[in-house]
Parts: C-alpha cells; structure tokens; sequence
C-alpha cells in the first residue's frame, strides 16, 4: 500500500510499515497542494506498479532461487516446483482517495495455509498422531501403484478421505520467519522513493 502522511512521505504496508522517504523536491511540491489531483495521483500509480513489477523480479532472484541441493538458508527459499515463484503477484494500483494501494503477495495454499506466509513470518506447527488418506467411493484406502501395502496421502482437495490415527504422541516445531518479500521490498525502497519522487516532480513541472 502506498499512501501518504502529514509529511509527504508513501507508505507501503505489509507486516508492518515501510516508509519511503521522497525527494526534497517531491515533499516541497505536496506542502505546496492542499489536495494532490487526479492526474498526479495516477502517475503515482504507473510509477509504483512499475516498481512492484521490478520487486517481485527481484524478490525471485535474490530470495526465491536457491539451489534445491543445498542446504535451506535462513533469507529465503530453494527452488523446488516453481510454483510459489510462479504464484508470486503484484496487484495493479488503485487509488482511494488520495491514496494509492497496491500489494506484493502470493497465493499458493497447502491443506488451507499460505505457503508464503508461513515462511514469511514463521509460525509454529504442531503434528497429531493421525494422517489423511484417500479413499475409493466405498470408503477403501487407496494403495499406490508401484508399493500395494503402501496407502495414499490427501490433501484438502480429495473429497474421498480418511483420519486413520496411528501411535504418536505427535510433534511440533517452530518454522523461522524468513521474510523474502520484506527483505525484497526494503532492497529497493531508495528505487520506489526515485520514481515515485520523479513521478510527483514531472507532473509538478509540466503543470506548474
């Protein structure tokens, strides 16, 4: 999200707030308008949706391609299947007002929890001593092709399940935060502050 504050300055929300600090000349000419007018604020929009289309690049790069045959580094992620870095979006602008939000996420989900997230912030996981197995229509777990006394795990998405419980007192951990969005977002805050400043600046010029 980018809006703005008493002191001209944009604001980008996500766990917290990032805030990026424009241009002197870009803070003199909002202290200079009492209301910022439509065509600014659009310009303001086409620079921060070229921004995000250049962070979500970067946050690919730096934070979501490490090698899969290596050990699991704390900043970010191996590529596995591609999907989180295929599912990485940035939402187009809109202005509210005098604001103008946008977003960085993502929306890979497993058995109803964002993927990205849970590494994002971290989280704390527990396990119980029970599993979910896919079944046939009348309710016979399903074995797999290859190993017949092996069973088949569900997921959310396989309707014909089962809870089979087995001996465990069940386990939990901690999953630490690694933050690729917000690292990769803070990597570039000084590139959203130029064109975001040059943007204000420009239709500054052209107007006044």
């Amino acid at each position: 999200m980018a809006e703005r504050d008493l002191f001209g300055r944009f604001v980008k929300e996500g766990e917290g707030v990032t805030r990026i600090e424009l241009s002197e000349g870009a803070r003199q000419v909002l202290a200079d308008l009492q209301v910022m007018p439509d065509e600014m604020l659009k310009a303001i929009a086409r620079a921060m949706k070229l921004e995000n289309q250049l962070t979500v690049t970067h946050i690919h790069e730096a934070y979501l391609s490490f090698p899969k045959d290596e050990p699991a580094v704390e900043i970010g992620l191996r590529t596995q299947s591609n999907r989180l870095r295929r599912s990485v979006w940035a939402s187009e602008p809109v202005i509210e007002g005098q604001e103008v939000r946008s977003a960085i996420g993502d929306f890979v989900t497993n058995r109803g929890i964002n993927y990205a997230a849970v590494h994002e912030f971290g989280a704390h996981i527990e396990r119980k001593g029970s599993v979910r197995l896919r079944t046939d229509a009348k309710g016979n777990l399903l074995r797999q092709g290859k190993n017949p006394h092996l069973a088949i795990f569900a997921h959310s998405g396989h309707k014909q399940a089962k809870e089979v419980k087995f001996e465990s007192e069940g386990y939990s951990f901690d999953l630490p935060a690694r933050g690729m969005f917000q690292r990769g977002i803070k990597d570039r805050l000084g590139n959203y502050a130029n064109s975001i400043s040059g943007a204000i600046n420009d239709w500054w010029e052209h107007t006044a």
